[in-house]
């Protein structure tokens, strides 16, 4: 009866040995190959799920997006920033330059939140939060420079398809005029994406080529670096409808005084209610027309 506890005893030391042996590999050896499979198994579920429901559909929901800007705010923000001696030939390169700044700041979810979300004050809210803060406080800070300057560009809020999944993420859709479409620019992650051509793309563009299996590179911006893996497997799930706030104005989300947000959802399953407060929309071409000058008032 010893005899057979001492074997059994030995075959239990070689197990766990062998075990602590696989979860060593696993962890250091094999990290990266698991991590890339699980997210593959990700983006497969969230591949099938944009899919299905990819369709939008024309529609005369009436609804206009604005951006207004005050003279003296302009000024002031241009000047404290000193955006008057950032100098580019095409506005791509303007606009990577002016992200260059709002993304010296990290990202965290930070207790509490800044109270005052507009450019100056977030700014200095973050040199005394060095942790930084989320990606719609980014979105907003550069959303302030860029329309400050004359670039049209739009908070993006892109969600997925669960309504309990709260990782959603918010970038900036910004217009160039001189390729006549929008272009996505995230300084929370530090990334834009382009095609296999180097040619900068949409947030629709980006939804298009990942639904119909075309490259979507995603590249870092100026002096950071990039998981390609995670933001393909986190994009794909968070492209399925967008929402943007239908007229912006500088300082509008401060006291959560948004007014009416424009949401762009699939046909077949508008995952939300239009409210007071909520236009839907399945109709993708005039949700992505080009936009109406900034107004200056």
């Amino acid at each position: 009866m010893k005899r057979i506890l001492k074997i059994i005893g030995k075959v239990l030391l070689y197990t766990i040995a062998v075990l602590v042996i696989i979860l060593l590999l696993c962890r250091f050896v094999f990290r990266e190959q698991l991590i890339s499979g699980i997210y593959r198994l990700q983006n497969k579920e969230h591949l099938e799920l944009l899919r299905k429901d990819s369709g939008y559909q024309k529609d005369t929901i009436s609804y206009h997006f604005q951006t207004t800007v005050q003279p003296d705010t302009r000024q002031t923000i241009i000047e404290y920033f000193q955006l008057d001696t950032i100098h580019a030939t095409n506005t791509w390169d303007k606009t990577v330059a002016i992200a260059g700044i709002v993304s010296r700041i990290s990202h965290s979810n930070p207790d509490p939140w800044p109270e005052k979300k507009n450019a100056i004050d977030l700014w200095e809210w973050s040199k005394s939060n060095p942790g930084g803060f989320n990606c719609r406080m980014h979105s907003i800070l550069l959303n302030e420079l860029l329309i400050s300057v004359g670039i049209n560009s739009r908070v993006l809020c892109c969600l997925p398809a669960d309504r309990n999944d709260n990782d959603s993420h918010v970038v900036n859709s910004v217009w160039l005029p001189e390729e006549q479409h929008w272009v996505m620019i995230d300084t929370d992650q530090k990334e834009y994406a382009t095609d296999e051509y180097c040619t900068v793309l949409s947030l629709q563009q980006m939804r298009d080529r990942i639904i119909n299996g075309k490259p979507v590179i995603f590249n870092p911006l100026p002096g950071y670096s990039v998981n390609e893996n995670e933001l393909t497997n986190y994009w794909t799930k968070n492209l399925y409808w967008f929402m943007s706030i239908e007229n912006y104005r500088y300082d509008v989300e401060t006291n959560d005084n948004t007014g009416t947000f424009v949401c762009l959802v699939p046909a077949n399953n508008p995952v939300i209610a239009a409210s007071e407060d909520r236009i839907l929309t399945t109709d993708a071409d005039r949700f992505w027309a080009e936009p109406s000058s900034i107004i200056v008032e």
